[in-house]
């Protein structure tokens, strides 16, 4: 056994070691001092909405927008009214697989494909998701949840692209505000430019992929908005009693903030997807340019007797 004075001599050997090696800074030796203490626990999340952009941003990287789909198209169907009695996801997916859908809509694909230089599997996804999800897409979006964050990037991701690839601005390309697959159908935002107080320069953000044609057939001999339908066997146009919305492009823009030494690219046209159809991703801006009455206007050489809304647009890429 150490004696009284054994034992305090020996106690201040091991201090003064202990002072020495935190002094040394070793990375072996802080090592060791760090496994020997407890993990800090790491705090709880905070259980809030996110937000459109956040949804995006925090998506899993290892899902794709295959595994959403079935629920996707299910719930398409579902807000559209084209549930058929005793649907489900599994049925949906076996009457709308991508390949299969992508075979329904194969004017938009070749287009892609031949005239746009898309690649096969870009063509099938981004005609999938656009065409057959489109409303599902927005209702997340607006409900400010994940379910389709995997969709919703991809079409950021080609449209952006696209974009950004492009040469020159989009020519006038028109879309009805109300009825039958219309603006406001797809967007409650586009309910704006309705509003008594709308004039040039109000600007909204949209949640849906917005679709524009440049086909003269979208207006009669009368001049008045035809929206294009189909079925297995045939395409036909279909008449709207609805204002309508021009969108006018301009080539793109570089935006410096003066903040921050990074520069941005905005688009300020809609994405051409095939041969007379242009697309706008969600959250673009739209913004109010001129209200043009009744009469007042032509498109493709014939007068329209509804009142147009002129916009502009934009958004990063």
């Amino acid at each position: 056994m150490l004696s009284a004075s054994a034992f305090e001599e020996l106690s201040n050997r091991i201090s003064a070691l202990d002072c020495s090696i935190q002094e040394t800074g070793s990375p072996l030796v802080k090592g060791l001092v760090s496994l020997s203490k407890e993990p800090e626990p790491e705090p709880e999340p905070v259980g809030k909405p996110l937000s459109p952009a956040t949804v995006i941003e925090d998506a899993s990287q290892d899902a794709s927008w295959q595994d959403e789909w079935a629920r996707l198209r299910f719930d398409e169907l579902r807000l559209t009214g084209q549930l058929e009695r005793g649907d489900s996801e599994a049925s949906v997916q076996k009457r709308d697989a991508p390949l299969q859908w992508a075979e329904r809509n194969q004017p938009t694909v070749a287009w892609q494909r031949e005239n746009g230089g898309w690649s096969e599997e870009q063509s099938i996804a981004y005609t999938c998701v656009a065409l057959g999800g489109q409303m599902a897409m927005a209702q997340a979006l607006r409900d400010g949840v994940d379910r389709y964050a995997c969709s919703v990037r991809l079409i950021q991701s080609v449209l952006r692209s696209r974009a950004a690839a492009s040469v020159g601005s989009a020519p006038l390309t028109y879309r009805h505000l109300s009825g039958r697959f219309s603006l406001t159908a797809s967007d409650p935002a586009w309910s704006t430019l309705l509003e008594p107080g709308a004039k040039p320069g109000c600007s909204f953000t949209t949640s849906a992929v917005t679709i524009a044609s440049d086909d003269p057939r979208c207006f009669d001999a009368k001049g008045r908005f035809c929206v294009p339908l189909s079925t297995s066997k045939r395409l036909y146009h279909e008449l709207q009693d609805s204002e309508v919305v021009c969108f006018r492009g301009v080539p793109m823009e570089t935006v410096v903030d003066t903040r921050s030494p990074i520069k941005t690219r905005a688009a300020r046209s809609l994405v051409q997807v095939s041969s007379v159809g242009w697309h706008l991703p969600p959250l673009a801006t739209v913004t109010l340019e001129q209200i043009v009455p009744p009469g007042g206007w032509t498109a493709y050489g014939r007068p329209v007797a509804r009142k147009l809304y002129e916009v502009s647009v934009s958004f990063s890429c």
